[in-house]
């Protein structure tokens, strides 16, 4: 593992390989009922990757969302989990 990058509210845990990042966020909100983890999955193609989890069950709980060049997708699973798709800022100058 290349270890963890912090800032804050933010935990962020990589590898060297081809693996998925696991980013960690603190939230204020008092925990309700069990505990939860909140995925957010980095994607490529992000308006095919949700169609593809669409297509395997998940819903769409939210319109495009942006904010600092991220954009993603809150979606939930068969049950109901909540997570999100996300692609990062992009750094060629080019609206997203």
């Amino acid at each position: 593992m290349d270890g963890p990058s912090t800032h804050p509210p933010y935990l962020s845990l990589t590898t060297p390989s081809s693996a998925p990042t696991l980013l960690l966020q603190g939230v204020p909100e008092v925990k309700q009922g069990k505990n939860r983890m909140h995925l957010d999955l980095r994607v490529e193609d992000l308006p095919a990757e949700v169609q593809k989890l669409e297509q395997l069950g998940a819903r769409r709980l939210s319109n495009e969302l942006t904010e600092h060049g991220f954009r993603w997708f809150v979606l939930a699973d068969p049950e109901g989990n909540e997570f999100c798709v996300f692609v990062p800022p992009t750094t060629s100058g080019t609206a997203g």
